[in-house]
């Protein structure tokens, strides 16, 4: 008879990292209670936008203001609607105005910080997180009770 472990290994055979190892990965930061962690995650689909840019405004100072921490990540995944080189045509308007991220992408293949990788095609194996969490909590449950 298969035991609730093996079931889940059979719907989840692609899942090996469980929440347990994420949290491992990223332990909490170290803030203050008023401390804001913000971030901006625009799709590199062309040039930034005036709206992006107030979002964009909005997420730093927000971050800076608090004593918190300002992050870019690209979400590369519409790799179909994907323009070259405008992730770093957002971060060179980024900078050109003023802003700059305290972790994150910044530039073709640089990133800085612990909480990466900022590019979203990089974290294929931290998703999709609910397969993650469902691999989790089956093999404790009566989910799969009488299944045999």
């Amino acid at each position: 008879m298969c035991t609730d472990n093996d079931i889940a290994n059979l719907l989840f055979p692609d899942v090996t990292l469980l929440p347990e190892d994420l949290y491992r990965r990223y332990p909490p930061r170290q803030k203050n209670a008023a401390a804001r962690i913000t971030r901006f995650a625009p799709s590199p689909t062309g040039f930034l936008t005036i709206g992006g840019l107030y979002a964009t405004l909005i997420s730093e100072r927000l971050a800076h203001q608090s004593g918190g921490v300002f992050y870019l990540r690209i979400e590369d995944t519409d790799q179909k609607r994907e323009v070259a080189g405008s992730a770093e045509d957002i971060i060179d308007s980024m900078e050109y105005i003023g802003i700059r991220a305290d972790e994150g992408v910044m530039g073709s293949e640089a990133e800085i910080g612990d909480y990466g990788p900022y590019k979203q095609s990089s974290r294929a194996e931290d998703s999709p997180a609910i397969r993650r969490a469902t691999r989790a909590i089956l093999p404790g449950t009566r989910a799969m009770s009488g299944i045999s």
